[in-house]
C-alpha cells in the first residue's frame, strides 16, 4: 500500500509536468501500478485483519498484470466483484430467449464502471473494457480464420506480444476514458 501511495504521488507530479514523456510514464507505469498496489494492498490488509475474527475472505487480486489476454486479466483483478457481477449480471438473459454474450458483457462492464462511481469517466471506462472483452471473445471464437497470422513469429514472441497488448489496452482504456469524459462533462455540466 505504501508503494501504491508513493506511485499515486508520483503520478500526480508527472501529470502536472504536462509533457509527452511524463504522460507516457503515467499512462503505462505509475497510474496502473499505483491503482493495483494500493487496491491489492488494502484488500490484503482486510484479509489479514479478518483472521482476528475467524473470517476467511477470498483473495481479491492474483497478479492481473502480465496476463496473455483480457479474460485472464479480469479473472485476476478484484475477483470478488467480478464474481458477483458475472453470477448476477452476465448470466441474466434480459428478457431474451437465449443469452446474448456480447450484450451481457457490455452490461456487466458498464455496471462495474458505475459501481465505482456514477460518472461519465466510469461509464466510458466500463463500456471500453466491455468492447475490448467482446472483441477478444469474438476473436477467440473465430481464431481459426486467423491461422496465418497466428503462425507469425515464435510462440514465445506471440505470447509476449499478447501480454504487452493486454497491458497496453488496460492502460489505454483509463487514458481514453479520461479524454472522452472531460468534454462530455463540459457539455453536460457534470463534475
Amino acid at each position: 500500500m505504501t508503494i501504491g501511495a508513493g506511485l499515486i504521488w508520483a503520478t500526480g507530479a508527472l501529470d502536472r509536468m504536462g509533457r509527452h514523456w511524463p504522460q507516457a510514464i503515467v499512462l503505462l507505469g505509475t497510474a496502473p501500478w499505483s491503482m493495483y498496489l494500493s487496491s491489492a494492498g488494502l484488500f490484503h490488509l482486510m484479509e489479514c485483519l479478518s483472521v482476528f475474527w475467524a473470517i476467511e475472505l477470498p483473495p481479491s487480486f492474483n497478479y492481473p498484470f502480465g496476463q496473455p489476454n483480457i479474460s485472464e486479466f479480469w479473472a485476476r483483478w478484484n475477483m470478488t466483484i467480478v464474481r458477483v457481477c458475472r453470477d448476477y449480471l452476465f448470466y441474466n438473459r434480459w428478457g431474451f430467449k437465449r443469452v446474448n454474450m456480447y450484450l451481457n458483457l457490455l452490461v456487466v462492464f458498464l455496471a462495474v464502471g458505475l459501481w465505482h462511481s456514477i460518472a461519465w469517466f466510469w461509464a466510458i471506462w466500463g463500456l471500453l473494457h466491455g468492447i475490448g472483452f467482446c472483441i477478444y471473445l469474438w476473436y477467440r471464437s473465430n481464431k481459426d480464420k486467423f491461422e496465418a497470422v497466428r503462425k507469425i513469429g515464435s510462440e514465445r514472441q506471440r505470447d509476449l506480444l499478447s501480454r504487452a497488448t493486454t497491458y497496453i489496452f488496460v492502460c489505454w482504456v483509463n487514458y481514453f476514458a479520461v479524454k472522452l469524459a472531460i468534454p462530455i462533462n463540459r457539455l453536460t455540466g457534470a463534475k
